[in-house]
């Protein structure tokens, strides 16, 4: 994976806030797959347990950015979605990318 950085941007406001500075080459992926780990807690609300491994992670896993904590304004009305992706090499031919957007709105 030559995954260099990712982010979600709702409106104005980016997710994650910082630059993940990956470097998967490099083993340098720690924020990331934090990020997957802390799902569990924000989600099922339990002690994170992760299924997989770091190198089960990297090949197999999908990217989880937690935009659980975000101002009220995106609550009440249209919201502009855009996923950045910027990579050290081109992604493969016939790469597809899906994403899930889950919402609670307490």
């Amino acid at each position: 994976m030559a995954l260099s950085e990712i982010n979600l941007h709702l409106n104005s406001q980016c997710n994650p806030y910082g630059n993940l500075n990956l470097d998967i080459s490099n083993n340098q992926f720690a924020l990331l797959y934090d990020m997957y780990c802390r799902f569990q807690t924000v989600y099922y609300e339990k002690e994170t347990e992760p299924l997989l491994s770091k190198t089960k992670f990297l090949n197999d896993a999908p990217l989880v950015i937690d935009c659980s904590k975000q101002s009220e304004i995106l609550k009440i009305g249209p919201v502009d979605v855009r996923l950045y992706f910027e990579s050290y090499a081109n992604f493969p031919a016939e790469t597809t990318a899906y994403s899930l957007f889950y919402m609670i709105v307490w």
